[in-house]
């Protein structure tokens, strides 16, 4: 089953002129942006399993 592409574009007038951002290019956008807060909490995670020792 192929899924059809679908395009979502949104228009932004700014100091700089018009802007599109289509679906594929925003959900880029917010995985690269969650990428640093998921790997903290992994880390932290990481942390917090190395200072409790398990039985």
């Amino acid at each position: 089953m192929t899924l059809p592409q679908v395009s979502i574009h949104t228009t932004v007038q700014g100091c700089c002129g018009r802007r599109a951002l289509n679906a594929h290019e925003e959900l880029a956008a917010r995985t690269f942006a969650a990428q640093p807060h998921l790997r903290l909490r992994w880390l932290q995670q990481a942390r917090d399993d190395s200072d409790d020792p398990r039985p």
